[in-house]
């Protein structure tokens, strides 16, 4: 059992080893294996993290990114776990693989699903495979299913889901008192007891190229793939956004009927804050044109007479490509891509009538105010 005055200063107890030791599984994120091994000592997931960082509403944060160099040695020295095998069960070492920026603590990281909760408010929601839970001996949750560019498994050709199926409430295993993670924390019924929807077989097939990257290739040439990747990404989103008739006939001709209006509603939002569903659509596309090839696909575009400022921005830093290409076209009455600072904009005029009321009625809807 973890007592909470093991807490206090001046305690040495927290170097005693847990009675009971659980193993990491294969490929486990950080707060699965925490979680389960608050059950397997008796205790409850919120007293174990407190325990251990010594702080209050220790789950309002998002543990999974990294451990903290001078919680590491305690938390090994409490599980029996090696340093390595903990550092491995978190997400920095994937997101620093996706790009070079600097990764902190304090601001949002690439490609890696916002989590963490305030009290009784959860800000984004787990992914899981249902039939990955089910068949497992000891429920888990992997650290691939918190990367925004995953959305279907691999292994079982299948959708992600991110709400339990019977009560469509968000995914908080650390709310549970019981030993499987299977079950959901508000309704306590079996989130992997629904059948799983099949997905997309080149959506599957270039996710697992996408994985298999990440983990087997050279850094470098993962982060250029993802910047690759980011890019057409922002570009489909972009052109999406296009008034005239013959781009958005461009655009039609890229995206099936049936999805295009998922482009139009989450247009505002940051791609790593979309639902699951909403991703897998963006991703669909996305993907389909990266197979097709990076440098093809940004010279159709570009033939195809897209404005020059379409192409001109950087979700986090612009291939070297996109650099090669845009000096090559870029003309005397334009500024070359390379030189060109998103951060430099000229001053705004004066906005026309209708676009402030536009604005005002988007901000009353999404303040619920309206």
């Amino acid at each position: 059992m973890v007592y909470p005055n093991a807490r206090r200063e001046g305690n040495q107890t927290h170097l005693e080893p847990w009675p009971i030791r659980t193993r990491p599984l294969d490929d486990e994120l950080l707060t699965s294996w925490l979680i389960r091994t608050s059950f397997d000592n008796f205790s409850s997931p919120k007293a174990l993290t407190n325990y251990i960082f010594k702080q209050q509403e220790s789950w309002c944060r998002d543990l999974d990114r990294q451990i903290s160099s001078t919680k590491l040695p305690i938390l090994s020295a409490l599980s029996n776990v090696n340093e390595q095998s903990l550092t491995d069960l978190t997400l920095k070492p994937l997101i620093s693989r996706t790009t070079n920026a600097t990764l902190s603590l304090a601001g949002a990281w690439p490609w890696l699903l916002a989590r963490r909760s305030e009290h009784s408010n959860t800000y984004r929601s787990l992914s899981f495979c249902p039939v990955c839970l089910a068949g497992d001996s000891k429920p888990y949750f992997r650290r691939k299913w918190r990367l925004s560019f995953v959305t279907v498994c691999i292994e079982h050709n299948c959708h992600l889901r991110d709400r339990c199926p019977h009560c469509q409430q968000s995914i908080e295993p650390h709310l549970l008192k019981k030993k499987e993670l299977s079950t959901c924390a508000h309704c306590l019924k079996n989130i992997s007891s629904f059948s799983a929807q099949k997905a997309d077989p080149d959506v599957i097939e270039n996710t697992s190229y996408i994985l298999n990257n990440l983990y087997n290739e050279t850094q470098a040439a993962s982060q250029n793939l993802f910047s690759e990747l980011d890019y057409l990404i922002g570009l489909l989103r972009r052109i999406s956004a296009q008034k005239p008739e013959t781009q958005q006939s461009l655009f039609k001709s890229v995206v099936e009927p049936n999805d295009l209006s998922v482009f139009s509603s989450c247009r505002r939002f940051v791609f790593d804050y979309l639902s699951v569903n909403e991703r897998y659509k963006i991703l669909k596309y996305a993907l389909r044109l990266l197979s097709l090839g990076f440098e093809f696909t940004v010279r159709t575009f570009w033939e195809s007479g897209l404005p020059m400022g379409a192409f001109r921005f950087a979700p986090h830093k612009a291939p070297p490509l996109i650099l090669e290409l845009f000096g090559q076209y870029t003309n005397n009455n334009e500024i070359p891509f390379e030189n060109y600072d998103p951060n430099c904009r000229e001053p705004f005029g004066p906005r026309s009538r209708l676009y402030v009321e536009r604005q005002w009625q988007f901000f009353l809807r999404r303040n619920k105010l309206d």
